[in-house]
């Protein structure tokens, strides 16, 4: 299925369905980015089509369905570096506190998707000081 959404352009629509102001439409949304970012080819393709930053945007959001789906979507963008130039990004508008207490989360899913979340921020050599 990735191999035949990589030929539509169903990324950038979702995209900015992530911005609408229907919670069941950024829901939708979110939840397919977060499908279609198990995809190496269309982790690098949500990335450079502007999918970081409104994501971004949710990530404190009181939502608490909505945030889950965001974290998720973040743990796997996160995967083999696609999150790339945008480190500072990621670590300005992502609340490490939200991320370490889903490590106390009593939802084995929030506790996954943190630690993942935290460590390939954490590994990333070029976020260390020198």
């Amino acid at each position: 299925n990735h191999t035949a959404l990589s030929t539509v352009n169903c990324i950038k629509p979702l995209v900015r369905s992530v911005s609408e102001q229907s919670r069941q439409m950024k829901l939708r949304a979110v939840s397919a980015l977060r499908g279609l970012s198990t995809s190496n080819d269309l982790r690098l393709r949500i990335i450079e089509q502007g999918g970081l930053t409104p994501l971004l945007e949710l990530t404190n959001t009181d939502d608490v369905e909505l945030q889950m789906e965001v974290l998720a979507t973040l743990c796997n963008l996160s995967l083999g570096g696609c999150i790339g130039e945008n480190r500072k990004e990621v670590l300005e508008k992502v609340n490490m506190s939200n991320l370490v207490s889903f490590l106390c989360s009593a939802d084995s899913t929030y506790r996954l998707f943190g630690a993942v979340t935290i460590g390939n921020i954490a590994s990333d050599l070029g976020l260390q000081p020198p």
